[in-house]
């Protein structure tokens, strides 16, 4: 067995010369041994708004049979009106505007309530309302939000549980929704959609979609 001998520096440093290291450099890795653990969250897709004013941000073909539960995290976002803000998910022949059932429970600043739903709906309403008790202000990044998807691609009923936190765009204060949500058709999905109820997204919007692997 051949033996490398260390120089004094490398051996009161601890460093290995990058000669003796298969993969000298980090950005050269392209695989962790077995026995090393990974991150359980896999980023799949970023839609971007860097410029122009979309309507709608739509996510592509992300949800698959390699996972079952996917995280969508709405990074950064701008809208250029005050109103709410809506999701959907489908397929490649579109999206399912039918049958939707969501269910809203939230509050505002001043401690009041803010529960809401409907049981056959267009879409699912993160926010709960497009009305003045719900709507988004403007300003850069004042939403914050997760939303999870639970096993869309398999055919069976698809659960969606979306958190959002906001800044209200008529009194400043801030916002809070838990809403969950189900189309009322088990199918196949592998794509969403997200859409203000008024006005487009703006520079500079970026929302994420994870796959969770277990």
């Amino acid at each position: 067995m051949a033996l490398t001998r260390l120089s004094g520096a490398n051996a009161i440093t601890g460093t290995i010369p990058s000669t003796n290291i298969a993969n000298a450099s980090l950005n050269s890795v392209t695989a962790l041994p077995a026995a090393v653990p990974v991150g359980s969250l896999i980023k799949i897709n970023t839609q971007s708004v860097t410029s122009g004013t979309p309507s709608s941000i739509e996510s592509g073909a992300v949800f698959s049979s390699t996972y079952d539960n996917y995280i969508i995290v709405i990074r950064r976002i701008n809208l250029s009106a005050n109103g709410g803000l809506q999701f959907r998910i489908g397929a490649s022949g579109g999206y399912v505007t039918s049958g939707n059932r969501w269910a809203g429970s939230g509050a505002d600043a001043a401690g009041t309530s803010l529960v809401v739903g409907v049981a056959n709906s267009s879409i699912m309403d993160l926010l709960g309302g497009t009305s003045a008790s719900y709507h988004v202000n403007t300003t850069q990044d004042c939403l914050s939000g997760t939303i999870w998807v639970n096993n869309p691609f398999n055919s069976n009923r698809t659960s969606i549980h979306a958190e959002m936190s906001w800044e209200n765009a008529t009194d400043v204060d801030v916002h809070i929704n838990n809403m969950a949500a189900h189309p009322n058709t088990d199918a196949s999905y592998d794509r969403w959609t997200i859409f203000p109820s008024t006005g487009t997204f703006q520079a500079t919007t970026h929302i994420d979609t994870y796959g969770v692997k277990v």
